[in-house]
C-alpha cells in the first residue's frame, strides 16, 4: 500500500511540476526516483563508426507506448520523432524494453560539443555531448605510401602519411619478418594527430624478393598501413635503367651519324679545291 501510494505521489508531482519526488526514509537514507535522461552506450567513441545514445524512461511509466523524440545540434532541431527520421542516412532508432535510442551513422566531429535532448511524454533531458581525450578514437582511414628505391646503392625508402588519428599510435615495421626500425613523428591538429612515418633498409636486387609490411596499433586494434611487395620496385628499376641505356644508345647512333656525314662534307670540299 505504501509503495503505490508514493508511486500516486511521484506521478502527481511529474504532471504538475515536471519533477519526481524524493522519498526519505526513517533512517535519512536518500532514495531518488529514477528520472529520465540519456547516456552514452559504448566508450571509447570511435569516429566515422556508429554511436547509440540511449535514453531511460523512469521505471515507473511504460515504454514505449507515448510519444518520443530527440533533438540535437546547434540550434536544436528535430531528429527523430516517434521513429520518423528526418535525415535516414544520419539517425536512426532504436527501442528498447526500458527506454529508446538515439542512432548516429558516421559520428564526426560535427556530431559533438552539441545538445541532444531524449524527450518522452511530458518528460526530457538534455545535455552536451563532450568527449574527454580518453572516450575517443580516431581510426587511421587516408594514407599515403611512397616507396622510392636507388638502383645504385640498394637502398630503399619509405615514406608513409596519415591526415589524422588518435591517439599517438604504437608503429611497428618489418622487412622479410625481420623488425627494422621507424621513425613516426606527428603534430595534433585539433581533435587528431598527422603522421609522417619514415623508413629505410638496404635491398640486394639480385634476389629482391620479400614485403614491406607496417602495422599501427591505435588503443588496442592493429592497423596494416602497408604491405607492399618489393620485387615490383625491383621490376620497375630494371625498365627504368633499359629506357636510360636505349636513350643512351641513341644519342651514340646520333653522334656516329652526325661524325659520318660532316666527315663526307669535308672530303667534299676538299676534292673541290683540287679542281
Amino acid at each position: 500500500m505504501e509503495v503505490k501510494l508514493k508511486l500516486i505521489i511521484t506521478k502527481l508531482f511529474i504532471f504538475i511540476w515536471g519533477f519526481p519526488i524524493r522519498f526519505y526514509s526513517c533512517n535519512n537514507d536518500l532514495q531518488p526516483v529514477t528520472h529520465l535522461h540519456w547516456t552514452i552506450t559504448k566508450l571509447p567513441v570511435v569516429f566515422h563508426s556508429t554511436v547509440t545514445l540511449s535514453c531511460k524512461v523512469p521505471t515507473s511509466m511504460q515504454c514505449c507506448t507515448k510519444t518520443r523524440k530527440w533533438k540535437g545540434g546547434n540550434p536544436p532541431k528535430v531528429l527523430l520523432y516517434n521513429g520518423s527520421s528526418t535525415n535516414s542516412s544520419k539517425y536512426l532508432e532504436e527501442l528498447k524494453q526500458n527506454g529508446f535510442n538515439l542512432v548516429i551513422l558516421n559520428f564526426n566531429k560535427e556530431d559533438m560539443n552539441v545538445n541532444y535532448s531524449c524527450h518522452y511524454n511530458f518528460l526530457s533531458f538534455s545535455k552536451n555531448l563532450t568527449l574527454a581525450e580518453e572516450s575517443y578514437t580516431i581510426e587511421p582511414k587516408d594514407k599515403t605510401v611512397s616507396l622510392r628505391y636507388d638502383n645504385n646503392t640498394g637502398k630503399v625508402a619509405v615514406n608513409i602519411t596519415i591526415e589524422e588519428v588518435y591517439p599517438f599510435p604504437q608503429c611497428r615495421a618489418v622487412f622479410r619478418d625481420v623488425n627494422i626500425s621507424a621513425n613516426v613523428s606527428g603534430v595534433k591538429i585539433g581533435l587528431a594527430y598527422h603522421l609522417s612515418i619514415l623508413s629505410a633498409f638496404i635491398l640486394n636486387n639480385e634476389t629482391c624478393i620479400g614485403k614491406f609490411k607496417l602495422t599501427c596499433q591505435v588503443r588496442s586494434s592493429n592497423h596494416l598501413l602497408a604491405d607492399e611487395d618489393l620485387h615490383n620496385i625491383c621490376e620497375s628499376s630494371k625498365t627504368v635503367t633499359g629506357e636510360i641505356s636505349g636513350c643512351q644508345c641513341c644519342c651514340c647512333s646520333a653522334i656516329i651519324i652526325h661524325v659520318t656525314v660532316f666527315s663526307i662534307s669535308q672530303f667534299i670540299l676538299f676534292e673541290l679545291n683540287l679542281l
